[in-house]
């Protein structure tokens, strides 16, 4: 399910905002590289080792221990061949001109923080299938940051400090 949610949302969403000359490079098991070779974006697949797809098959690794792991060794590839670097996760979906503004603001600051927040799938994904377009989720950065405030996940409503309860 979570990589059906990566295709029909993230993927389209960043297929919406790439500038050309970007490349994607996603940390897969096999299954998942199989479904993810037939997609026209620039997508770079490095398997995951068997070892660890394994142990977290079975239970018995950390998911957010590897996910720093990736994360370290991508900003330590990115580095050593100069080029940029953005930590997207499967569940993220982005505004159609995310990319381009990045790669503007990156013109003028060494670092930019990527912030972001959670929403209520089951009623916030039938609304952005609405933007869907010719394989893409296009969304502008008003809509998406309205639809992000009005389908909040409850433990992010209570900490806007506007009276919302927090008692999720």
């Amino acid at each position: 399910a979570f990589v059906d949610n990566f295709l029909r949302y993230c993927l389209p969403s960043m297929a919406a905002s790439l500038p050309k000359d970007c490349e994607i490079v996603l940390y897969v098991d096999g299954p998942t590289a199989w479904r993810l070779d037939s997609m026209e974006l620039p997508v770079r697949l490095r398997r995951l080792p068997l070892l660890i797809v394994d142990a977290l098959h079975a239970g018995t690794a950390d998911k957010y221990v590897l996910l720093a792991a990736v994360h370290n060794l991508l900003i330590h590839k990115a580095a050593e061949i100069g080029a940029g670097f953005h930590m997207m996760c499967p569940d993220t979906l982005y505004s159609e001109h995310f990319f381009t503004n990045l790669l503007r603001l990156a013109e003028h600051h060494q670092a930019i923080a990527h912030t972001g927040f959670g929403l209520t799938a089951e009623t916030a994904l039938p609304v952005l299938d609405a933007y869907r377009a010719k394989g893409r989720l296009a969304i502008s950065s008003a809509d998406l940051g309205a639809i992000g405030w009005e389908h909040l996940v409850g433990q992010w409503a209570s900490w806007t400090m506007d009276g919302v309860p927090d008692d999720f």
